[in-house]
């Protein structure tokens, strides 16, 4: 686990926000000690017991698709506890706020517009800091450090004069050739890297700066985290030593540039996000990351004129105490209110389709040439790839309204209400799109609009580590990197509206007569939901009849059929003349035809149709299906077997016909009557003739079976079975109202309930770019600290009272030595930047040498006894330069300077490198010259700061419990003979010998001071010990 358990949710989810419809139901998160989610609760508030979804729209009500975004509207009905509401006043009080009797109510319904984008999951990551020396295996999710990894002093000293970092070489647009070996069997090391070395301290020095770098170098962008990964700078260095680096950076390329501040951002914040990354990857299937990054680049730079907006979350994190001294870490929750800086999703793809052309110029790409055809469309400024860009927007803005529609639908769970509000405590669609690094000079001042941002790093995320190293930096540079995560939110936004009450107007047979009215006007109003399926009859009834309307629209036109036939049968009669010289006909005079055509139409479906009518019109296709198979079709067929009439005449009216060769028929188009040209003086050939009326008969007889089946298919469809079913309804409903109630208003209902209120909540997908912060961080590059001197304090036996010291540069052990004691304010400035810059917490012990040589040696000399190191401050005796004659610096130096002799002087030493920082103290040398009455010698005692120290005065406590004794201690009673010569006489040596082998404690003063256990009263003894000679 390396990220922490993070809430983040829209304030209005808090309890006590401003949403009261949410209060009401205790549906919000709460503050007791930590957040949490309260799921749906009615019985928080009594004067309410129910609420209720509508249960005619089934599971899920249906989606409105016809906008850009979905839409989700229902009716909700609230019903009052009649036990705790007096009246309908009290009721609406509690409905809308105010006053009622001694009661205040705040009211449970406004028309607010809110939203819900929360968060629960392990988002937010852990620092370097809190997940040392813990117990919980964590490890950090963004580490920044600084480093400082070749001593190139003309580069170093060329780029503090230089007036904007811009303009500094970035590692990742350095040719590889800088970083090629060369490798040589009698050179040591054998493999070498001269060119990169060679490029900072004499090319990059000597050349003219390119001014235009530094409006390019602004911003800089990373389509691809792996481009960084797999650059030739991040290979690792070529060598034959078995020598094990300390840290895994001085094994790469990258380590031969002179410093830089190193970024990293861990895997499993790049990887957070829902299952799938739908987003991310229609940018990178439509080759849109670069427009993506610019358009987030440019609003959240306050550069176009969509500008973000502010809102307000609610963040709640699991943190982790530290002590350092137990080394255990102790789990704690922290919350705070957050201001956010949010982009609407949707708005900015538009507001990037309806921009294709750049606003802003100053971004360079990091990456392979292969991103120029992703980059060019929107990089031109004169218009000719403008389709391009427009096209792809499109097709984004497109791929993202599917997306955003397909995981509205799949997580808006509308059980009931409180199953919508109850979502507030899961985790929403989240996807994170892209991070940002801010690099400002110097600490950060002031507001985003004033503080001195240098560049800003942009990386569009592939869910990989990002690793990236900063060498656009000054040494000894103070430089603030704030971290952003860009991250897509679906949530949701919604509205109630159109609530109407009830007042009571009647009682009838034991149900309340309710009629529901606005109550901010007072006029009446229609319900929006009746008290038995949340769905008033008479919309039902409408809905049922629109139903109906769509229904009818998919049923074929019965005449249609029938004028296809006719239309089909005069077409083969015409061809026959033309081609045969027969004349064929159906043999039907005006009014058989007519009548046929009454009696198709006579099956339309009318919207109006009662359910008698309906199954009367069944009946009739029922009717004419059976005169088609047992009437019609046996008569065409019998005039089929006798192929010598010369014409074919069918009665489809009941009747047959075969002498009237009148060739009037229903033109299919109009259905109005038509007669043929005459057929007089017409040529006929027999053989001709019965060929024709053959054919003629057969083809009527495949249409007339097509008619029937046409006219079954259409009785036995889905689509007259459910007109039948909604007409029934509508009847029964009807039927049930009775001819008082269907005049009535729909604002009336007659129930068991006493207090009922209707409101329409309307639910849509709200989709955000989040801008929220991850890590601030104030870094200062410095050199690691020198190490101490190995010091051998002597006497100069030469008469010239001098103290000499030896000094030998000792050798760097990893991992043995914290960061030196320091002595002045130059001192903690540099160790506050290099602990910050290596995350040093308590006890952190350092883990690299100095890089620039150990030059100098500060000497330090005070004649009082110091307390500790910080005692040296002001009291430095000289500074001495290690570099000779002909430049090479010595490892080692011999230092004497003359004392007084029986003067005690405190001595420390320590070295100092190139870059000023300041290594090891030696221990402080306690150093004396005895003048011992002509014979001098040296006095040396070494101690430890530890040593210095002063132990507090031990206030002894002593139980007892009726006598006293209070006797000198043993050392006190001893002679001490040290000092008597015990070859002399005894008379004459008396005087030597002493009483008391410790320290004198003769004619002093001590307290006793006894205190009653019961009493607590106090007695003072005052003694003192004096020796005396009998």
């Amino acid at each position: 686990m390396s990220l922490k358990k993070t809430i983040l949710f829209d304030l209005n989810l808090l309890s006590g926000s401003s949403e009261s419809l949410r209060n009401a139901v205790s549906s919000h998160y709460a503050n007791d000690g930590g957040i949490f989610f309260e799921s749906y609760q009615l019985g928080r508030h009594p004067e309410m017991f129910e609420t209720r979804r509508p249960s005619s729209f089934g599971n899920t009500p249906q989606v409105d698709k016809s906008s850009y975004l979905p839409v989700l509207s229902y009716p909700i009905r609230m019903v009052g506890t009649t036990s705790k509401l007096s009246s309908d006043e009290e009721w609406r009080a509690y409905l809308i706020g105010g006053t009622f009797a001694d009661k205040e109510y705040p009211g449970v319904y406004n028309t607010n517009v809110y939203s819900d984008h929360a968060i629960n999951d392990d988002y937010l990551p852990y620092k370097p800091s809190e997940v040392q020396r813990n117990s919980e295996g964590l490890s950090p999710s963004i580490v920044l450090t600084t480093e400082y990894y070749q001593n190139y002093s003309r580069y170093q000293a060329y780029a503090a004069g230089l007036a904007s970092e811009l303009v500094l070489p970035n590692i990742y647009n350095l040719r590889g050739i800088l970083f090629r070996v060369s490798t040589n069997k009698n050179n040591y090391p054998r493999h070498q890297y001269p060119y990169i070395k060679q490029f900072f301290n004499d090319t990059f020095v000597n050349q003219q700066i390119d001014e235009q770098l530094i409006e390019k170098n602004r911003n800089i962008f990373i389509l691809d985290a792996n481009d960084l990964a797999n650059s030739a700078n991040n290979r690792n260095l070529k060598t034959d030593s078995n020598y094990i680096k300390t840290e895994d950076d001085l094994s790469k390329k990258y380590s031969l540039v002179p410093f830089a501040n190193k970024l990293e951002i861990g895997r499993e914040l790049a990887q957070f996000s829902s299952n799938k990354n739908s987003f991310r990857e229609i940018c990178k299937n439509k080759k849109y990351e670069y427009k993506f990054l610019k358009l987030l680049k440019e609003i959240f730079q306050n550069e176009a004129s969509l500008s973000p907006a502010t809102m307000n979350f609610g963040l709640s994190t699991e943190d982790y105490s530290i002590d350092y001294e137990a080394g255990t870490a102790t789990e704690v929750a922290s919350s705070t209110n957050l201001p956010l800086r949010v982009v609407d999703v949707p708005t900015m793809l538009l507001y990037g389709f309806r921009n294709p052309t750049p606003e802003t110029t100053d971004i360079s790409v990091i990456g392979p040439l292969s991103y120029k055809s992703q980059t060019q469309p929107f990089e031109d400024t004169s218009g000719a790839y403008r389709h391009i860009a427009a096209d792809r927007s499109l097709d984004v803005l497109n791929s993202f309204k599917k997306a955003i529609g397909d995981n509205f639908t799949a997580t808006t769970d509308i059980e009931h209400l409180g199953g919508f509000l109850n979502k507030a405590g899961e985790t929403k669609y989240h996807e994170t799109m892209a991070f940002r690094i801010q690099k400002i000079g110097g600490p950060p001042t002031g507001d985003r609009r004033t503080e001195n941002t240098i560049q800003n790093i942009w990386f569009y995320n592939t869910g990989d580590a990002i690793k990236y190293i900063d060498t656009q930096v000054k040494y000894d540079t103070e430089y603030t990197y704030k971290i952003f995560s860009y991250v897509l939110l679906q949530g949701y936004k919604y509205q109630t509206t159109g609530l109407v009450s009830t007042r009571k107007i009647a009682e009838e047979d034991g149900d309340n007569c309710l009629e529901f009215y606005d109550p901010f006007t007072g006029q009446t109003s229609p319900q929006l939901a009746d008290d038995e399926n949340l769905r008033s009859d008479f919309d039902y009834i409408e809905q049922a009849q629109e139903s109906i309307r769509s229904l009818r629209s998919r049923i074929p036109t019965l005449s249609h059929l029938y004028r296809e036939l006719m239309g089909t049968l005069n077409t083969t009669q015409e061809e026959a003349i033309e081609e045969n010289g027969v004349l064929l006909s159906l043999g039907l005079s005006g009014d058989e035809q007519t009548r046929l055509h009454q009696r198709f139409s006579a099956f339309e479906i009318d919207v109006g149709d009662s359910l008698e009518t309906l199954n009367e019109k069944g009946d009739a296709m029922d009717s004419t299906i059976l005169h088609i198979e047992t009437v019609v079709l046996p008569k065409v067929r019998e005039i089929l077997n006798k192929s010598s009439t010369s014409a074919i005449s069918a009665g489809l009216g009941g009747t047959m016909d075969f002498s009237d060769f009148e060739t009037t028929y229903i033109d299919p188009l109009t259905g109005t009557l038509k007669t043929s040209p005459s057929t007089s003086g017409m040529q006929t050939a027999e053989s001709d003739s019965s060929l024709a009326e053959r054919t003629a008969s057969t083809i009527l007889i495949d249409y007339l079976q097509k008619l029937a089946t046409s006219v079954q298919n259409i009785k036995d469809s889905s689509e007259l079975e459910e007109i039948l079913s909604l007409t029934e309804d509508i009847e029964s409903i009807t039927n049930n109202l009775g001819n008082s109630n269907i005049l009535a208003s729909n604002a009336q209902i007659s129930t068991r309930s006493r207090y009922l209120a209707d409101f329409n909540i309307t639910i849509e997908p709200s989709v955000k770019i989040v801008e929220i912060p991850l890590e601030e961080k104030t870094m200062r590059i410095v050199d690691h600290p020198p190490n101490d001197f190995n010091v051998s304090p002597h006497h100069l036996q030469d008469q010239s009272n001098r103290l000499a010291f030896y000094l030998k540069y000792d050798t760097f052990s990893v991992d043995t030595e914290e960061y030196p004691p320091t002595i002045n304010p130059v001192d903690d400035r540099n160790e506050a930047s290099y602990k910050e810059g290596k995350d040093f917490v308590p006890g952190s012990l350092t883990k690299e040498e100095s890089v620039s040589p150990a030059r100098f040696i500060e000497v330090y000399r005070t004649m009082e006894k110091p307390s500790s190191y910080r005692s040296f401050e002001n009291n430095l005796r000289k500074t001495i330069d290690l570099k000779n004659e002909v430049g090479d610096i010595m490892s080692d130096h011999f230092f004497a300077e003359r004392v007084r002799e029986n003067t005690k002087y405190y001595y420390i030493f320590r070295a100092v490198n190139e870059n000023g920082v300041a290594g090891q103290p030696s221990p402080i040398f306690e150093s004396e010259l005895i003048d011992d009455g002509g014979y001098v010698y040296g006095l040396f005692n070494q101690l430890s700061e530890d040593e210095l120290i002063e132990q507090p005065p031990v206030m002894p406590i002593l139980a007892i419990k009726n006598l006293l004794n209070v006797v000198p201690n043993i050392q006190h009673l001893q002679f001490d003979t040290s000092s008597v010569d015990f070859s002399d006489n005894s008379v004459d040596q008396i005087g030597a010998l002493t009483l008391g082998t410790a320290d004198e404690f003769w004619n002093e003063k001590f307290k006793i001071r006894l205190t009653s256990k019961k009493t607590g009263r106090k007695v003072d003894l005052n003694l003192t010990f004096e020796r005396k000679k009998k």
